[in-house]
C-alpha cells in the first residue's frame, strides 16, 4: 500500500515548456479551429506566411515594397488568422518563406520560390510585414517571426550545393541577417526565429537536403566534434534556434546518419548551438532559445503505417519529457486536424479529419498532448513528469492502478512553468499502471512497461 506523499517541486525544473499548433491549410481559418488549439493547452499557434501569395505578381515601378500600405500588397487572409490567433489567446508565430519570382535570381523552377532568393527583397518585405503588425495602425502586435522554413531543403532553398560545395548555409546567413536586421528595427523586442531546419540528409530524385548539424556548422562557423570551435568570425543574427526533430522511432530514437537530427539528438544540437553564442557568432538578446516549431508522428487509423492510437498518445507525453529534457522551450505539433487519406501525407492530427459540419474527433494522443504526464521505474521507486494543461502552477495527484480501481499516491506541487518532477518511494514494477489528475482532468495512463523503440516512417508513406 502506499501513503499518499506531499512533493515540493523539483529543483532542477528550471525553464518552461510551452506547447503550440501549425496551422497551415485554409481551412485553418476558421474559429473552431482555433477554439480547439487553445483548448488543447496551447499558448502559440505557427501560422505560414506564404510571401508570394501576399506581394504583387508582378510590381509596378511605383511599389514600396517596405510599405505596408501599398495597394499591391494582399493581407486579408493572414489579417483573418492573426486576428483569430489574438482573439484566442495565442501568440503567433509568422513563419516567412516561398519568394514571388521577381525576388528569386538565378537558374531553376522560380514556381518554387526557393531559388536564390534576394536578401534585400526579404529585408523589405520583413520590414512591410511587422511594421503591419507592430499593434499601432489597426492590427495586433506581433513578436515572433520565422525566417524562412527549412532552408537546408533544396525545395524551399536552392541549390544547395554549388562546385561540390555546400551553398544554402551562407545564401540563408545573408538572408537571416537582412531578416533580422529589418525585424528588429521595427521593434528590437520582436523575437527571430532561425532554422527551422529539416532532419535529414536526402540525396533522392529531385530532392537535395543538407544534414541540419553540417548546415548549422557552416551557417554559424563552428568546427566538427564533441567540443566544436570557431572556424572564422561571422556573426549571425537571430533570438531562438529551431527545429524539426522528426524520427523514424519513438521519443529518444537517433538518426543513423551523424548530421541528423532527430528526437534523441537534440542535445547535440543543443551544445553545437551554446558553442557557437559562446564563440560569440549569435547576436540576440540574451542566450538564444532553443525550439521545435515541427514535429509529430503519423496515426494509424487512418494511416495504417502509422502509429496505434494507444501508442501514439504515449509516444506524444514522452517526445515533450524529452524535448523539455534537451531544453527545448517551445514545441509545435504539425497538426491540429489529420489531413484527408489518402489524398494527402499528413496523418498527424490531435483529431481525426472533421465532418463537413464540423465535428472532429480527438484521438488520445490530444490528452496526453494536453496533459503530458510520464513515469518511469527508478532505484526505490519512480520517476515521473507532467506539465500542466497552458503551463499553469498548480497540483497534480500521481494515482496508481489497483486492480480496477486508482488509488492517489501522491500530491506534487509544479513549479511556476506548471512543470512537475520528482520521484515517489515505493514497491513498483514494469506491470503497473499511474496516471495524473489536475484540476479536474485526467491525462493518460502510463504504462511503466517500456514499449520497443521500433522502426516506423516519420512521414507515413
Amino acid at each position: 500500500m502506499f501513503a499518499a506523499l506531499l512533493l515540493a517541486p523539483a529543483a532542477s525544473a528550471t525553464h518552461p515548456l510551452q506547447t503550440g499548433l501549425y496551422l497551415g491549410s485554409s481551412s485553418a481559418v476558421d474559429n473552431l479551429a482555433y477554439t480547439r488549439a487553445r483548448a488543447a493547452g496551447t499558448t502559440i499557434v505557427r501560422i505560414p506566411v506564404v510571401w508570394s501569395d501576399i506581394a504583387p505578381a508582378a510590381p509596378s515601378a511605383r511599389f514600396g515594397a517596405t510599405n505596408p500600405n501599398d495597394a499591391s500588397y494582399n493581407w486579408a487572409a493572414l489579417d483573418a488568422q492573426v486576428g483569430l490567433a489574438v482573439a484566442h489567446h495565442l501568440e503567433p508565430l509568422l513563419s516567412i518563406y516561398h519568394a514571388p519570382t521577381w525576388a528569386e535570381h538565378g537558374s531553376g523552377d522560380k514556381s518554387t520560390g526557393a531559388v536564390g532568393v534576394s536578401a534585400s527583397a526579404l529585408g523589405d518585405f520583413a520590414t512591410a510585414i511587422a511594421t503591419r503588425y507592430d499593434g499601432t495602425d489597426g492590427q495586433p502586435q506581433v513578436r515572433y517571426w520565422g525566417a524562412w522554413n527549412e532552408p537546408n531543403v533544396n525545395v524551399y532553398l536552392s541549390p544547395q550545393y554549388a562546385h561540390g560545395a555546400p551553398a544554402s548555409p551562407a545564401t540563408y546567413r545573408t538572408m537571416l541577417n537582412t531578416f533580422a536586421a529589418a525585424v528588429h528595427r521595427i521593434n528590437a523586442r520582436n523575437v527571430v526565429v532561425a532554422g527551422d531546419l529539416s532532419p535529414f540528409t536526402v540525396v533522392r530524385g529531385a530532392t537535395v537536403t543538407i544534414g541540419p548539424l553540417e548546415f548549422m556548422r557552416e551557417l554559424l562557423c563552428m568546427s566538427v566534434g564533441d567540443h566544436p570551435h570557431a572556424t572564422c568570425n561571422t556573426k549571425v543574427d537571430f533570438d531562438v534556434w529551431a527545429h524539426h526533430p522528426y524520427t523514424s522511432g519513438g521519443p529518444t530514437h537517433k538518426a543513423f546518419n551523424p548530421n541528423d537530427v532527430s528526437l534523441g539528438d537534440l542535445p547535440r544540437m543543443h551544445a553545437l548551438l551554446d558553442a557557437a553564442y559562446a564563440a560569440g557568432h549569435i547576436v540576440s538578446h540574451g542566450t538564444p532559445g532553443f525550439w521545435v516549431t515541427e514535429f509529430s508522428w503519423d496515426s494509424s487509423p487512418p494511416d495504417p503505417k502509422g502509429i496505434p492510437l494507444a501508442l501514439h498518445a504515449r509516444w506524444t507525453a514522452e517526445a515533450l519529457y524529452r524535448m523539455w529534457q534537451a531544453g527545448v522551450d517551445v514545441v509545435i505539433w504539425l497538426q491540429l486536424y489529420d489531413d484527408p487519406f489518402p489524398a494527402d501525407a499528413a496523418q498527424a492530427g490531435l483529431y481525426f479529419l472533421p465532418t463537413a459540419s464540423g465535428a472532429a474527433r480527438p484521438k488520445p494522443s490530444l490528452t496526453s498532448f494536453t496533459f503530458p504526464f510520464v513515469a518511469y521505474l527508478a532505484s526505490g521507486g519512480v520517476s515521473v513528469w507532467a506539465r500542466t494543461p497552458w503551463g499553469r502552477p498548480g497540483t497534480v495527484v500521481v494515482q496508481r492502478k489497483v486492480g480496477s480501481a486508482w488509488r492517489s499516491i501522491a500530491t506534487m506541487r509544479s513549479d511556476r512553468f506548471g512543470i512537475v518532477q520528482g520521484k515517489i518511494a515505493g514497491q513498483f514494477t514494469k506491470k503497473d499502471w499511474l496516471r495524473a489528475r489536475v484540476g479536474g482532468k485526467t491525462g493518460i495512463p502510463f504504462s511503466l512497461t517500456q514499449p520497443p523503440d521500433r522502426f516506423v516512417d516519420p512521414f507515413g508513406t
